[in-house]
């Protein structure tokens, strides 16, 4: 979405909405993820081509999942995982000249 606010200066906002459906962490199924929706967004200001500042969110219901699931080799039954990035915010500035 983009609307000007004053001369050669808009408004600008984003919103993204991802599903990421149940994932098998291996040949054998035996470890999985469930299906998983994220939600990110992004609002902020622009001069044309040359300035923005925009503040975003990423993950902004705060799921918890895994992007890596793996049986543990030193424990029997150990199942190690790395999980996906919590609500994160973040202000960026870019300038173009």
């Amino acid at each position: 979405y983009q609307h000007p606010v004053a001369n050669d200066l808009d408004f600008v906002g984003r919103v993204e909405a991802s599903f990421r459906s149940k994932v098998f962490f291996g040949a054998d199924n035996a470890l999985s993820q469930g299906s998983v929706d994220l939600l990110n967004a992004r609002i902020g200001l622009q001069k044309s081509k040359a300035f923005g500042l925009y503040l975003w969110g990423r993950n902004l219901g705060d799921k918890k999942y895994a992007i890596d699931r793996e049986a543990g080799v030193i424990v029997p039954g150990q199942v190690t995982q790395a999980i996906g990035a919590p609500r994160t915010f973040g202000l960026e500035v870019r300038v173009a000249y």
